[in-house]
């Protein structure tokens, strides 16, 4: 997902989890050492474990609630809904398909991904990409969602779509193509070279340069 917000940093900032409250942000404070009240997201969320996502001088939140969903927030005084940086901003949303227990951060200074270990024994991972990447992945995400067959003839957007009856976000349709399905993509390179080639021309790129990028993604998210 891209990450494009007000930059902070990690060292002095804090995610406060308040279940079934709220996510507040609040900023350490050295002289004299106190903790301030930065912003917070006002809608109610049973929070089970929160993160940092951090893509160079950029930084976000991940909320994970008690139905597998996680929330990306970011601090972002001056988006339109931010109330001038009162309430953090609601930029990408997925549902993993099981409760997610712990959120672990891994990576270097300047990247880093998130990776959720899940109540099923199933792990996950999370990371920012450049937005130009993002877009070529997100299309062809589009043309696979409805290009191939999938188990059960369940639609992959259906299946990561967040229940936003106990959010109530009035964001939530822009939020939700802020993500991709990664094990979606996953499968693009199990297909016939025909069908590569199909699905990449149809909106003006090459099977090589997906390909590419998918390799990208996947040595961005190396722990090892």
């Amino acid at each position: 997902m891209p990450l494009n917000q007000y930059g902070l940093s990690v060292i002095r900032y804090v995610v406060f989890m308040k279940v079934l409250l709220e996510i507040p942000n609040f900023r350490i404070k050295i002289e004299p050492p106190k903790l301030a009240l930065l912003s917070k997201d006002f809608r109610p969320l049973e929070v089970h474990s929160t993160e940092f996502l951090v893509d160079g001088g950029s930084v976000g939140m991940i909320a994970a609630d008690d139905s597998g969903d996680l929330f990306v927030y970011t601090y972002s005084p001056f988006a339109a809904h931010a109330y001038s940086g009162q309430r953090v901003v609601l930029q990408g949303e997925i549902n993993v398909g099981s409760p997610v227990t712990t959120l672990m951060r891994f990576g270097g200074p300047r990247h880093q991904f998130v990776l959720s270990a899940n109540l099923d024994g199933s792990l996950g991972m999370i990371t920012p990409v450049h937005e130009t990447l993002f877009r070529r992945l997100a299309l062809l995400s589009n043309r696979m969602s409805v290009g191939i067959p999938h188990p059960g003839g369940l639609h992959p957007k259906v299946f990561r779509a967040v229940d936003n009856h106990t959010r109530s976000h009035g964001s939530s349709s822009a939020s939700v193509r802020n993500v991709v399905d990664g094990s979606l993509l996953q499968s693009f390179y199990h297909l016939p070279l025909a069908s590569q080639d199909s699905f990449t021309s149809s909106y003006g790129t090459e099977t090589g340069r997906i390909l590419a990028d998918l390799d990208l993604v996947c040595r961005m998210t190396q722990i090892f």
